[in-house]
């Protein structure tokens, strides 16, 4: 069965139909039904009267008269409102989406920290419903499923704990750092799905640190993507995947659970971090009899204790050879912060990439930049 979704945008239902068409072509589990919106309370009635998976806005909603009609709310008003209702248990759980121009997002929605709890994601019309459709398909069938998901693991239970929805079992729970599965929300919780669904989505998953992408998994395993045997060593590794909530479309493994299958690979074998990548990789190969090549450094002063990726270069970094990045949060106690490399920081090539050095390393990269020229 396919996932489906409402899509509400008052510009021209061609124009956002073709949108629909396109993603819908990319994904045969994706079905996505295009409206211009209506009177508020009507609106509502024909979202709770459907069966829609999910729903997409345009950021504005009340700009162009259709139908007789005219909007009188936007897109936060209305996601509120149902935020609210399937909270009192009125309509189903689902993903809300936001998808707008680059224009209208950064005069409205970037400034509004409230409303960007509502949301769930946030895509820009042209430049990645359009230019990253396969991906953008993807997402949204994934989003949909996990808030089905997690609609299923709460059952009728009024208290959830966090750590129901990672899919671990017990045994494996007591690696995650306790931290996380007590903040903000203690242990006995009574919340709406959609708060689990922002936690783990914003906060676990986009967020590098318990869970990790594949790159920054076998950077930490010092592994090149090139290795003749890599495959085997994923399968190996697929244990230790994320199983839970929007896991089709974010793929990441549990670093916990890969550290403590490190230290039981053999008595005495020494912490990742105090090794580099040869001398990783020559562990894993004597280990679990494969064929692996080392990871390589972005350049040949670097070193290889590589702990973390390079986010312009998206290659393996030791965060001594690279500069802390400012990501606009402070990092929580189980993320980790982000870095790029010195050299990709000066590279003439990226700098139509933007980033933003925290204030910690400006001194530092100023003076790499003095001794570049």
């Amino acid at each position: 069965m396919p996932v489906k979704y409402l899509y509400l945008d008052d510009e021209s239902i061609d124009e956002t139909q073709s949108i629909a068409d396109l993603l819908e072509s990319e994904n045969k589990n994706l079905k996505i039904t295009v409206a211009n919106p209506l009177a508020f309370s009507n609106q509502i009635q024909q979202i709770k009267d459907s069966d829609f998976d999910g729903l997409i806005l345009d950021l504005r909603l009340d700009q162009i008269k259709n139908n007789d009609q005219k909007a009188e709310y936007r897109a936060s008003t209305l996601a509120q409102e149902l935020r609210t209702r399937a909270t009192e248990g009125q309509i189903k759980n689902f993903p809300i989406i936001i998808c707008s121009t680059d224009s209208k997002l950064k005069r409205s929605y970037n400034k509004s920290i409230v409303g960007q709890d509502l949301f769930d994601a946030k895509y820009l019309k042209s430049e990645e419903m359009v230019s990253e459709s396969p991906r953008v398909a993807h997402e949204l069938e994934s989003l949909a499923k996990g808030y089905i998901q997690l609609s299923k693991l709460k059952g009728k239970k009024k208290n959830v704990a966090l750590w129901i929805f990672f899919c671990l079992t017990k045994k494996n729970v007591q690696l995650i750092d306790e931290r996380l599965i007590k903040h903000s929300f203690g242990t006995n919780l009574q919340l709406p799905i959609y708060e689990y669904a922002r936690f783990i989505l914003k906060e676990m998953l986009l967020k590098p640190g318990i869970l990790l992408e594949r790159n920054l998994l076998l950077a930490r395993l010092g592994v090149a993507e090139s290795s003749r045997n890599l495959n085997k060593l994923m399968s190996l590794l697929n244990k230790f995947k994320y199983k839970g909530p929007f896991n089709e479309a974010w793929e990441r493994w549990w670093w916990p659970l890969v550290n403590n299958w490190w230290y039981n690979l053999g008595e005495g074998i020494p912490g990742l971090a105090t090794l580099n990548a040869s001398e990783r990789v020559q562990i894993l190969n004597e280990k679990i009899k494969l064929k692996l090549s080392p990871a390589k450094a972005i350049d040949k002063t670097y070193s290889t204790k590589f702990w973390t990726i390079c986010q312009l270069y998206e290659s393996p970094l030791d965060a001594f050879d690279g500069l802390l990045l400012d990501m606009g949060y402070e990092p929580l106690s189980w993320q980790e912060s982000s870095y790029v490399s010195l050299k990709a920081a000066v590279d003439p090539k990226l700098k139509a990439k933007p980033i933003s050095i925290s204030t910690i390393d400006k001194q530092r990269f100023e003076d790499f930049k003095k001794l570049a020229k």
